[in-house]
């Protein structure tokens, strides 16, 4: 399944590029339901080159896999781009204002509460859509 998870992180991350291209082109503001969607395409993907290259359904165990391991794909790509991003658009004053903040309590209980939040919502329509599209594929 690992294949498969790469799969799904080349085509995230390439899918997140265009997005902020697009958005930064039109001066518009990153919504966070586009990431989502991203990450349903990027399934969907994934479910199909699986189901092209085995002929079947993933397995409910090959499922879980797959969607474990792009849940941390979503993760790495996401900080990835935050990573170059913070170190691209932020002056050193806002950068050094965001690690002051990042030494607080506060902020890092509110940073996992909001990454399990998230992790769960992810993983569950990551797990969703690869399962889903899959079965759309295989009815073709």
């Amino acid at each position: 399944m690992k294949r498969y998870a790469l799969i799904f992180a080349v085509t995230y991350l390439v899918l997140s590029l265009a997005l902020l291209t697009i958005l930064e082109i039109l001066k518009s503001d990153d919504n966070p339901s586009f990431n989502l969607i991203i990450a349903l395409a990027a399934s969907f993907v994934a479910a199909g080159k699986f189901v092209k290259e085995n002929g079947y359904l993933p397995t409910p165990e090959q499922t879980k896999a797959y969607s474990l391991m792009a849940l941390l794909a979503t993760w790495i790509v996401s900080i990835l781009i935050a990573v170059v991003a913070f170190s691209v658009l932020l002056t050193p004053e806002e950068f050094s204002s965001i690690l002051n903040l990042a030494k607080t309590s506060f902020f890092w209980i509110l940073a996992f509460t909001t990454m399990f939040i998230l992790s769960l919502v992810y993983y569950y329509a990551i797990k969703w859509s690869f399962s889903w599209y899959a079965k759309q594929t295989l009815g073709k």
